[in-house]
């Protein structure tokens, strides 16, 4: 999913860009190709057995770093079709769920 994902933030960037908030300081498509770039990273060291462990700590915080990101993307379609706002809606407690299963990764590795 992360290099996936995070492949897209160089092919389609403009989607990640609309949802970087505001009030962060320089521009959207610096943090759009910096997490494309952790995601990417991160997404390949949890292939190797060895570098397993320590990619899926950074996977839980990178999922806990991004959360800002889908908060400012629920409040930016809140006056969109009710299917786009569910859909910014369901993207929220999804993180749990990435975030546990970051952690029981980084336990079992």
């Amino acid at each position: 999913m992360l290099l996936g994902v995070g492949t897209l933030h160089f092919v389609a960037p403009k989607p990640f860009d609309d949802i970087v908030p505001a009030e962060l300081p320089g521009s959207a498509r610096l943090y759009t190709y910096g997490s494309g770039v952790a995601e990417v990273a991160i997404g390949a060291l949890l292939l190797p057995r060895r570098t397993r462990r320590p990619a899926a700590l950074a996977a839980a915080a990178l999922f806990v770093g991004v959360f800002p990101a889908n908060v400012n993307m629920v409040r930016l379609w809140w006056d969109k079709p009710w299917p786009m706002r569910i859909a910014a809606l369901a993207r929220l407690p999804l993180q749990i769920p990435m975030i546990t299963t970051a952690l029981k990764i980084r336990r079992n590795s």
